[in-house]
């Protein structure tokens, strides 16, 4: 409960006190003398007068170990009557190819039973990228591209099929449409079918199969975060069909590649200098192998600390090429030009997206003052650790041991500072050698999965009719038990939803989930201020009334 975070415990159990105020700011209800259960719950309802207002509700709560109140949550309250029937889409296949014809049907019936009939509709098929993901057991960590592998021509969402038209008698409209050539290698086709009804709303209902625009593709897997600069590393190649079955006798070529860069500072508005980057990718080395019923293993050596990345490219049946990119850091003592986005900002690069508790979370700073000083923080409601470290390269790696009182997250900053250098003044004398400094800044989750539960709902029977007594099996179990511990006390909230408001609901399932509602990881509260963006430059003076010296 709110206030149990303090330090201090309270001499006698705390009490509560909830209002609730409609969207006039008046208190609709009003309840005191809370108190919680042992599992910090308490349970309650009030009903809305029918001619309530319509909006936002809030719900503060006080208690009374303080003077400070909470704004809960808030519930939006609407004049909303449900559709009197559902929409369902079927596609014809699970998954499809360039050149295959999709039929699709579409059928509303009501919720009371019958078929919604002569109703407008329309159904529109779009086409995503989606990773592919072959299921094998011997293919896991390996990357396949699911586009062509160029960032000026990403393909996002295309359309590939719209149909307009009513529904017959028995609620049913079939269309079909027929897949051509696309950009996307490896997709998901999600068909949207939405029907009218007499008011002028549109209830609608998706279908979804899987999209494949090869019939071969190569992976590639590098188990290694970052490489170093002249050691040998090894990576595995696999190429499968679209059931993921591995394929020999394919030929491959596999390629490494430098990122090299260059900057110059530029002047811009005022007396602002931004560095502007120009990239190529130099090749390094190039192999050509014959694929195996087995993910082959080749090696290569990275000859600079930067940024590499390897190419693997086939030909499919039909003579189409397959080319997956996988990209790696490369760390050592050469010198690196990162690029990255003005505004005194420093990368930072988590190994992964989230953690769990008792893992080293690892990151990847890239440098751009080696032999740098770094301050490096850990936050969230203030700051949790800190502590200061030399970087003596272009990159380093920072390893954070993820403690319990880390959860649900945390934030990682890493600020690096570099002290006067000796250049040369601008062309108006500005000071291009002044004291710098760049910051970054990460967001990382932390998850307990000893914290979760399953739930199971089991009905006794599949349908109900209108006035049935309706009875249900709930079972819940740790997700994650440890061994030999008993099976800790549990206490259940049921909520029963008619089915039309539950489709409004854009989370689904996950809006009534109490771990994702507790363990978020909220917005940074830290506010961050440095000095040296206050620091003036070096100037060359004069006497008054000196002259300058040119102009003819």
């Amino acid at each position: 409960p709110p206030g149990a975070g303090n330090g201090t415990a309270p001499k006698s159990p705390p009490r509560y006190h909830l209002k609730v105020f409609d969207p006039l700011d008046k208190i609709v209800y009003e309840q005191d003398n809370i108190a919680l259960s042992s599992f910090g719950t308490c349970h309650g309802e009030f009903a809305l007068a029918k001619t309530g207002a319509v909006g936002w509700y809030r719900f503060l709560l006080s208690a009374s170990f303080t003077g400070e109140e909470w704004e809960a949550m808030r519930v939006l309250v609407s004049d909303f009557s449900p559709a009197p029937f559902r929409v369902t889409t079927d596609l014809q296949g699970e998954s499809f190819a360039v050149g295959d014809t999709v039929a699709v049907a579409t059928e509303a019936k009501l919720h009371a039973g019958g078929a919604y009939s002569s109703a407008a509709a329309k159904v529109t098929a779009s086409l995503a990228p989606r990773p592919f993901t072959p299921d094998n057991p011997r293919l896991g960590g390996f990357t396949f591209n699911s586009t062509e592998p160029d960032n000026l021509r990403q393909p996002g969402t295309e359309t590939v099929g719209e149909t307009e038209g009513n529904l017959d008698e028995q609620g049913r409209l079939e269309t079909d449409f027929t897949f051509g050539d696309s950009p996307i290698w490896s997709g998901r086709l999600t068909v949207e079918s939405s029907v009218r009804d007499d008011r002028g709303k549109s209830i609608a209902s998706r279908a979804q199969a899987a999209f494949f625009g090869r019939d071969r593709y190569v992976g590639l897997l590098q188990e290694d975060w970052t490489l170093q600069e002249n050691k040998t590393a090894t990576v595995k190649l696999a190429v499968v069909d679209r059931e993921g079955r591995l394929i020999g006798g394919v030929p491959v070529t596999l390629t490494t590649e430098h990122k090299k860069t260059w900057g110059a500072r530029v002047k811009g508005a005022g007396d602002a200098y931004v560095t502007e980057y120009e990239n190529v990718w130099e090749p390094e080395q190039t192999l050509t192998a014959v694929s195996a019923t087995d993910p082959s293993e080749f090696t290569f050596t990275p000859a600079a600390a930067g940024s590499l990345r390897l190419i693997a490219t086939i030909t499919d049946t039909a003579g189409r090429p397959h080319t997956t990119v996988i990209e790696r850091w490369v760390t050592g003592k050469g010198a690196v030009l990162w690029e990255s986005t003005p505004g005194n900002l420093l990368n930072v690069f988590p190994e992964k997206s989230s953690y769990n508790i008792g893992d080293t979370a690892r990151f990847l700073v890239q440098n751009p003052f080696p032999g740098c000083k770094a301050l490096i923080t850990v936050e969230r409601f203030g700051v949790i650790d800190r502590w200061t470290t030399t970087f003596a390269d272009s990159s380093a790696v920072v390893e954070i041991p993820v403690r319990p009182d880390y959860l649900p997250g945390f934030y990682v900053s890493v600020m690096v500072t570099a002290p006067r250098v000796e250049k040369p003044p601008g062309p108006q004398g500005e000071d291009l050698g002044k004291p710098a400094y760049r910051m970054g800044y990460v967001k990382i989750p932390v998850k307990d999965p000893y914290k979760e539960l399953e739930v199971r709902v089991n009905p006794e029977k599949e349908v109900y009719k209108p006035r049935d007594t309706v009875r249900v099996e709930l079972q819940v179990r740790p997700k994650h038990s440890a061994s030999g511990e008993p099976a800790p006390p549990v206490e259940l909230a049921v909520a029963v939803l008619d089915e039309a408001v539950f489709d409004l609901l854009l989370a689904g399932r996950k809006a009534f989930d109490p771990y994702q509602g507790f363990y978020f990881l909220d917005e940074l509260d830290l506010s961050n201020y440095n000095l040296l963006m206050q620091l003036v430059g070096r100037e060359k003076l004069a006497l008054k009334g000196a002259s300058p010296g040119g102009g003819g």
